[in-house]
């Protein structure tokens, strides 16, 4: 299937040509912090297109931040092995930048904090 003459052989819009990403992980594993763990991770989005034309300007690239707390309750006490909360923090920098794609566009997801009780068995 062919698309518009227009745009055979250019860059979808919104499709960045580079990202990479990036997260660092602990857990302590004795003394005091046993079974506390953190994260921290950071992510690169690219410049894009805003049309399918590439003719209608560029979006800005960005740099998100995201860091994680989370605590294993087998520290506590064996018998409760598997059991974890966690708490997610998303987009620390609160980073707003619109990105456009052909008719319409949108902004990365607010900074966000997220819980979560999880249990593995």
């Amino acid at each position: 299937m062919k698309g518009d003459a227009s745009t055979q052989g250019k860059i979808p819009s919104g499709m960045p040509a580079n990202t990479a990403s990036g997260w660092l992980d602990h857990t302590f594993d004795s003394g005091v912090l046993k079974g506390l763990g953190t994260g921290f991770g950071i992510r690169y989005i690219g410049s894009s297109f805003r049309g399918d034309t590439n003719a209608t300007g560029k979006n800005k690239s960005m740099f998100l931040m995201d860091a994680a707390v989370r605590y294993r309750f087998e520290a506590v006490s064996p018998d409760l092995r598997g059991l974890q909360l966690a708490v997610n923090l998303n987009n620390l920098a609160g980073r707003n930048i619109v990105t456009c794609q052909a008719d319409f566009c949108y902004r990365p997801l607010a900074r966000t904090v997220i819980g979560s009780i999880r249990y593995n068995w």
